[in-house]
């Protein structure tokens, strides 16, 4: 009962009541991806019996993405972009997270023989990962047009990721309101990825926190979103839909 594209709509029932405090009571709030791991459990399983339930009953297209932060940006741009008369994700692909770009040929292998499936990876098309993908679409009757790499947008860096989508100023500004303050200045003028650009002067981050970000400040950041980010969504968007059997 949980529509994995409305994931924000969960909320968390809490029973704050300890036998020292049974007064306390039941809390509802949003879920928090802080929230303790027994709240937490409950709706991943929801959320994997959703998609698991879509593919068994092997309805439209399927895009596989290497995680969750794909499937939000994929979403929230989409729901933007056609809201303002533009090009976004066809509304039949059904897009399946796998958690790393690791797991992405044995869920190549495992659904290409029987389903429609389309591919979305990061990083240099000449990748190690990326051969591994190529080699599983071929051997699961998985067209090698079916690969989308983010470099492929103009724009991106050659060993880009969908971070690099956004416009140095639009993915700081999801930066700091899901992880911590930082400026452009602070990062290095590098022709890298802006993921490893932040990593190389603040450490490693959880890159979950900006994508969450934009869907909980969705209307403040496009009110002011680049059209360089647009733009090369839209790019993507084209990209991906033209991996449909039909094209459309």
């Amino acid at each position: 009962m949980i529509d994995p594209g409305r994931y924000e709509e969960i909320r968390a029932v809490t029973d704050l009541a300890t036998r020292d405090d049974p007064g306390q009571g039941v809390r509802v709030q949003k879920l928090s991806l802080a929230a303790d791991r027994e709240t937490v459990l409950p709706v991943e399983a929801a959320l994997g019996y959703s998609i698991s339930q879509h593919l068994f009953l092997g309805v439209g297209s399927h895009l596989l993405v290497e995680g969750g932060s794909d499937f939000v940006y994929l979403h929230r741009l989409t729901e933007h972009l056609v809201s303002v008369g533009r090009v976004g994700l066809d509304a039949r692909f059904s897009i399946i997270p796998v958690g790393s770009v690791d797991n992405v040929p044995p869920f190549v292998a495992l659904l290409g023989r029987r389903l429609e499936v389309s591919v979305l990876v990061d990083g240099r098309q000449s990748s190690r990962q990326l051969a591994r993908v190529k080699a599983a679409a071929s051997a699961n009757g998985v067209s090698d047009s079916a690969l989308i790499v983010c470099e492929t947008v103009t724009g991106v860096p050659s060993n880009g990721d969908i971070e690099d989508l956004f416009s140095v100023d639009d993915y700081l500004k999801l930066f700091r309101w899901g992880v911590e303050d930082l400026q452009a200045g602070a990062l290095k003028d590098t022709q890298q990825p802006i993921v490893k650009r932040i990593e190389d002067v603040r450490g490693e981050y959880n890159h979950a926190l900006p994508a969450h970000a934009l869907t909980s400040h969705r209307d403040e950041f496009f009110q002011t979103v680049s059209e360089e980010t647009l733009r090369r969504f839209e790019e993507l968007f084209v990209l991906l839909n033209g991996t449909l059997d039909d094209g459309q």
